[in-house]
């Protein structure tokens, strides 16, 4: 290891910088004062000790960056029928008078959040969907049905005229769709956001 040193020994005056070698590479380098401090960062910048200001800072500023892109990842993917669903969907547990008959949920791997949903659902349909106050039932003839992708062959499988349909009022229009079986409380619905 080596140290500037300024020596003034130029005819004009000016300092010339010359390199020294060091007993001790590391003694400026202060000891924890509590014990408090992470021995984790101590050994980080005694492995970036070596290098030169910029080159420090550029390991650093990457490690971050890798330890941000690691930690940020989640899981994507597309399950079917698995009993997760719900809670990949809503972020909790079914209502446990809802049985879920049905169910396709699927995640990208981007960063920022997209994902889609269809479930068929039976049980307390109307008291457990229709408590939101925004949703209003939407005239069959003028409904505008979006869908992420094929729709499940399980999915919705009469015609559109044999359901109740819901959806959201607000704006910008939702893609969220509650359609509701006239002969028995057998719901469909299905969102996406990409």
């Amino acid at each position: 290891m080596h140290t500037l040193k300024t020596c003034t020994s130029n005819k004009d005056g000016w300092p010339i910088k010359s390199l020294e070698p060091t007993a001790t590479p590391l003694s400026g380098l202060r000891e924890p004062k509590t014990s408090f401090e992470p021995l984790l960062f101590r050994r980080l910048w005694l492995s970036f000790y070596p290098l030169g200001g910029i080159m420090r800072l550029a390991y650093f500023i990457a490690l971050v960056c890798v330890a941000l892109f690691t930690t940020s990842c989640h899981r994507s993917g597309t399950w079917k029928d698995d009993t997760k669903n719900w809670d990949r969907a809503f972020s909790q547990h079914a209502p446990t008078n809802i049985t879920v008959i049905h169910s396709y949920y699927w995640r990208s791997a981007h960063w920022s959040f997209e994902d889609a949903y269809y479930f068929e659902v039976t049980g307390a349909v109307r008291k457990e969907l229709l408590s939101d106050t925004n949703l209003v039932r939407l005239e069959t003839v003028n409904t505008n049905m979006e869908f992420f992708g094929e729709r499940p062959s399980w999915f919705a499988p009469k015609p559109l005229e044999a359901y109740e349909v819901w959806g959201y009022t607000n704006d910008p229009p939702s893609k969220y769709r509650l359609l509701i079986d006239k002969t028995n409380d057998t719901a469909f619905f299905t969102d996406f956001q990409l």
